[in-house]
């Protein structure tokens, strides 16, 4: 077997087991921006990631990363949670009227580190280097409180990796 076709089998399996998750496949109630196009939205003035025009780029071309068709979010934890309209913001940069929401910066983690973690059973390795993205201006208190309702939320097992990635990360 070639190592494309030993590539394309490793795709298939990985995709199999995401399809037999029940929180992958169940019917989710809202739909927003998160994960790396949210830190590009600027949320009161804050905008965490240095890809701006690549984000709006493939807003444009329908690519956002959006909550659950790329990214499953932390809906049934957070619900409502740190869930703003971002509308006005991308009408501003050319994009048609319509009732864009988007995942605050904190948010957009909590999602990112629930999909890596409950969803595909993996560490969160994209937001292992955590300081490189601009997170200064959260609110690493209210950060430090959500990730511990995560935590709370999750298996044994789910926890332990989360645990691991905070001391790693340094939160």
């Amino acid at each position: 077997m070639s190592i494309l076709e030993r590539i394309n089998q490793r795709r298939e399996e990985k995709e199999n087991q995401l399809l037999k998750n029940p929180l992958y496949t169940k019917e989710y109630k809202q739909y927003y921006i998160t994960g790396t196009s949210a830190f590009n939205i600027p949320y009161m003035g804050t905008q965490c990631d240095w890809h701006q025009i690549d984000t709006l780029k493939a807003g444009r071309e329908g690519k956002f990363v959006m909550h659950p068709h790329v990214i499953v979010g932390a809906e049934d934890i957070f619900g409502e949670y740190g869930i703003w309209d971002c509308s006005k913001w991308l009408e501003g940069r050319g994009f048609k009227k319509n009732n864009y929401l988007c995942a605050t910066p904190i948010r957009a983690i909590l999602d990112i580190l629930y999909y890596r973690i409950v969803i595909k059973k993996q560490y969160p390795q994209s937001l292992d280097d955590f300081w490189d993205f601009m997170f200064d201006e959260v609110d690493i208190s209210e950060l430090h409180q959500k990730l511990g309702e995560l935590e709370l939320n999750l298996s044994h097992s789910e926890a332990e990796i989360l645990r691991s990635w905070r001391n790693k990360n340094e939160l």
